[in-house]
């Protein structure tokens, strides 16, 4: 190492060996001290992303409504301008009975990557949802959010969106879809229906008392909100214990028909199941509701009644059945 004014080592140390290792010394320290100083600048973030919540499947009914219509597949996106960006997948369509909603986030290149998927398809429906997502750790930039949906086909319009969340922090986008879930005729204003939820097999226990409605009666619970949507319930349906459950709903003038359907039954067994239905767009008046099963026998009653909505919005009707799988 060549030192400045190397023709005086000993000015500052009797011994002139000591002196020119204290130079070299401090001449080391001078220059680590400047090379750490610029490494301690601060690591570049690294974002990720997660879902964080998501609704139950959603009811859609008539006239203004803050939420974007049933036919809309829209994000919305909040970002607060530091690192978090909060992204809401409005009217995204999964089984109607999905287990858990699972999604894989991936972050490329400014390329911000939502795959949806479910844990079960336990129900022959599907269903709308808003899935909420947060990224962190998200730099200012412009990025594309792009939704990779598991009910799209290759002929619908990707939900994706490229913005420079430093000039649109917030911001909302949809693209249409024609097809089911996202039209089903509930969103064209007229009378439509679908069937929404089912539950497991019933388990009636060992007591003889019963908190649900006991396995000898096949009933249909309906509450009418006034607001031209009328729920039902069809308790103790009887299928298969293994199905894969459909649904066929007609409604004609005012004849409410939903005809249930075994798409397979794997099992050597039947069960009692209860099944949820949505008619929308129904306006208040006197309807027969009739549920066409598919286990029924030659001369079993059929689970029909007549009610008027106005006058009763709320209520039971059953039928008694003794034989198999209803009465065991």
């Amino acid at each position: 190492m060549t030192l400045a004014h190397s023709s005086r080592p000993c000015t500052w140390f009797t011994n002139g060996i000591v002196g020119i290792v204290a130079l070299v010394c401090i001449a080391v320290l001078s220059g680590c001290s400047d090379s750490d100083t610029a490494g301690t600048s601060a690591p570049p973030l690294v974002p990720s992303g997660s879902l964080v919540d998501f609704t139950d499947c959603k009811s859609f009914g008539p006239g203004p409504m803050d939420d974007p219509p049933v036919t809309a597949d829209c994000m919305f996106f909040r970002y607060d301008g530091v690192g978090s960006l909060n992204i809401t997948h409005i009217n995204a369509g999964f089984n109607c009975c999905p287990g858990e909603l699972i999604a894989a986030v991936d972050i490329t290149n400014n390329v911000i990557t939502i795959t949806e998927g479910e844990s079960q398809s336990a129900c022959r429906c599907l269903c709308l949802y808003d899935v909420e997502y947060e990224i962190v750790d998200l730099a200012p930039g412009i990025y594309t959010i792009r939704f990779v949906e598991i009910y799209t086909n290759e002929k619908d319009d990707v939900l994706e969106y490229t913005v420079d969340l430093t000039e649109e922090p917030t911001g909302l986008h949809c693209v249409e879809r024609d097809h089911y879930p996202w039209d089903d005729g509930t969103g064209s204003g007229e009378p439509a229906g679908r069937l929404t939820g089912a539950s497991g097999c019933n388990d009636f226990g060992a007591t003889g008392a019963f908190d649900v409605t006991p396995p000898n009666e096949d009933c249909v619970d309906y509450h009418y909100n006034g607001n031209n949507i009328l729920l039902l319930t069809h308790l103790n349906a009887g299928f298969n214990c293994c199905p894969v459950i459909g649904a066929d709903i007609a409604i004609e003038e005012n004849n409410i028909t939903i005809t249930e359907k075994e798409i397979s039954g794997l099992c050597d067994c039947l069960c009692l199941f209860d099944l949820d239905y949505e008619i929308v767009n129904i306006p208040p008046g006197v309807y027969t509701i009739k549920v066409i099963e598919p286990h029924l026998m030659p001369g079993d009653e059929l689970l029909e009644f007549v009610v008027d909505l106005t006058a009763e919005p709320a209520g039971t009707y059953c039928v008694e059945r003794n034989r198999y799988p209803w009465g065991i």
